[in-house]
């Protein structure tokens, strides 16, 4: 079964030689999510990547070298926030847009401690389209680095308090550690509709973690 897996992502014979085998030996894991109200599972199987903890949806086609090249991203951006240790990495499962909970291109899910990550991500030839309301779109780590700056969050949560078990009493803890950062953005001249669209409209909505992440995310790739 994993040798015809395996033949559907190969590359032309020149190519193999630079990337690893997209599997790493048979190993499958189930996923389960409510999607509108509904449970589904999700089957994946392990990708064989640097950063050890990569599932692929068994609905999901990639060649060797879009996963090589999506491997080496997470990895910058994992040196981007400093995060050196393995430990307490979150598990990133490719999927294909109808297993997406929510309508984007990646989704961290701070309770099960899972990064989605949508395969329109490797299929689009306009990444900076797909990203064009985030900060700076035209950069290819800009989806990725938003959400595994969620993930440290989530991280620094857990070493403070413990498992995050009520996801709205989280959201409101981050909201009133972020929200006087984002006013004294404000109250220092800086305009939030300049960091992205996604950030303004976050503003209204008062979701203060998101706008002070797209400013991070702005920082750190500007």
């Amino acid at each position: 079964m994993l040798e015809e897996k395996a033949k559907q992502f190969s590359l032309k014979t020149d190519e193999q030689k630079y990337y690893r085998p997209v599997f790493k030996e048979d190993i499958s894991k189930t996923f389960e999510r409510k999607i509108e109200g509904k449970t589904i599972t999700i089957d994946t199987h392990k990708a064989n990547t640097l950063c050890d903890n990569v599932y692929i949806s068994d609905k999901v086609k990639l060649k060797r070298k879009e996963l090589h090249n999506f491997d080496m991203q997470v990895r910058k951006a994992f040196d981007m926030l400093g995060e050196v240790e393995t430990s307490g990495k979150p598990e990133i499962c490719i999927i294909p847009p109808e297993e997406m909970r929510v309508n984007a291109i990646a989704s961290y899910m701070p309770m099960q401690n899972i990064l989605n990550v949508n395969s329109a991500y490797f299929s689009t030839s306009d990444l900076s389209g797909l990203q064009e309301n985030l900060a700076c779109p035209q950069d290819g780590l800009s989806t990725i680095l938003h959400e595994l700056i969620h993930w440290q969050d989530a991280k620094n949560y857990r070493a403070k308090f413990g498992s995050i078990n009520d996801y709205f009493e989280y959201c409101d803890y981050l909201n009133k550690i972020y929200a006087p950062k984002v006013e004294k953005l404000i109250n220092n001249g800086y305009n939030i509709e300049d960091i992205s669209e996604y950030a303004f409209e976050c503003l209204k909505d008062k979701a203060m973690d998101e706008v002070y992440n797209e400013y991070r995310v702005s920082k750190l790739l500007g």
